[in-house]
C-alpha cells in the first residue's frame, strides 16, 4: 500500500502549484510517515497491476479523463430522467392502458423489463463516475 498515498499528495502539490489554492479533502489524503490513515490506521488501498500488462487488460487500469467522466455524468442524468419517465409510463399504462386492451400484466411487465434495464446501467456508469 502507499501508492495511491503518493499519487495523491502529488496531485495536491501540482495543484497548489499551478495557482488552484486549496484543493479540499477531494484529493488529500491524510496519512501517517507509514502510508497509513491517520484516522483508522489501515493501509491506502493499491491497484493489483499485472506485470507485465496483457494489451487486453490495460483499458482497465487506465484514468478516465475528466471529459469522459462528465460524459458518463451526463449519460447518468439521462438515465435518471429516463427512470422518471417510465414511472409516469407506468401510471399512463395503468389508467390508460385498459381502454387499448392492455393489462395490468403488460403493463407492469413493460414497466419491470424498463425499469430493470436502467437500474442495471445507472449502478455501472455511477460506479464508473464515482471511482474514476
Amino acid at each position: 500500500g502507499g501508492q495511491d498515498a503518493d499519487q495523491a499528495q502529488a496531485a495536491v502539490k501540482k495543484a497548489e502549484a499551478c495557482g488552484e489554492g486549496k484543493t479540499g479533502k477531494m484529493l488529500s489524503l491524510d496519512v501517517d510517515g507509514e502510508k497509513r490513515s491517520k484516522t483508522t490506521k489501515r493501509a491506502i488501498p493499491t491497484p493489483n497491476i499485472p506485470e507485465p500488462m496483457p494489451p487486453q487488460l490495460a483499458f482497465m487500469f487506465t484514468k478516465i479523463s475528466p471529459e469522459q467522466k462528465m460524459y458518463m455524468w451526463n449519460i447518468y442524468t439521462l438515465i435518471f430522467v429516463l427512470e422518471c419517465v417510465d414511472v409516469v409510463l407506468y401510471w399512463a399504462l395503468l389508467k390508460y392502458g385498459p381502454t387499448f386492451g392492455i393489462s395490468y400484466g403488460a403493463s407492469t411487465a413493460v414497466f419491470g423489463a424498463v425499469m430493470i434495464a436502467l437500474c442495471i446501467q445507472n449502478a455501472y456508469i455511477l460506479h464508473d463516475v464515482i471511482h474514476g
